[in-house]
């Protein structure tokens, strides 16, 4: 009725640990926050607030960027299907979004190498990759989570 005729996103996704759907095991201190209170889970446990002292590696971790809402990090790229994540910026990888890390800083990731989390059909060696090696990652200590 006020002749806007384009959906902006100006929502943020937040890397937490947001279990939708079905039950699931509560692993804790997985990702940069969590979804507190969520169980029992089918492993017995509830979700608690993550530990500072589970970041391995703040200036990696990605908390939050422009995006949907939080959860499912392994829907976070361009073209997957119900991404979490709106890469609305300008960029040579098909879009951008701003990125907040656990240490402060603010740093665009690009849509087609922003780093995914298991699950779905998303292939583990390939997660296992776009999370290691000092590379951003979405989780709190990448080489526990992913055995690297």
């Amino acid at each position: 009725d006020r002749d806007f005729n384009e959906v902006i996103r100006v929502a943020y996704w937040i890397n937490a640990d947001n279990p939708i759907g079905a039950v699931a095991n509560v692993v804790p201190d997985l990702f940069y926050t969590a979804s507190v209170g969520y169980g029992s889970s089918s492993n017995g446990l509830t979700i608690r607030q993550t530990k500072l002292s589970a970041f391995s590696r703040p200036a990696q971790l990605i908390s939050v960027a422009d995006g949907l809402y939080a959860g499912r990090q392994r829907d976070n790229r361009i073209g997957s299907t119900n991404s979490r994540i709106g890469y609305r910026h300008v960029g040579s990888e098909g879009g951008s979004a701003n990125a907040v890390f656990a240490d402060g800083h603010v740093s665009p990731m690009a849509g087609r190498t922003f780093p995914r989390g298991l699950g779905g059909k998303n292939d583990p060696t390939q997660v296992r990759e776009e999370n290691a090696n000092a590379k951003p990652s979405v989780y709190a200590d990448p080489e526990r989570a992913l055995g690297l």
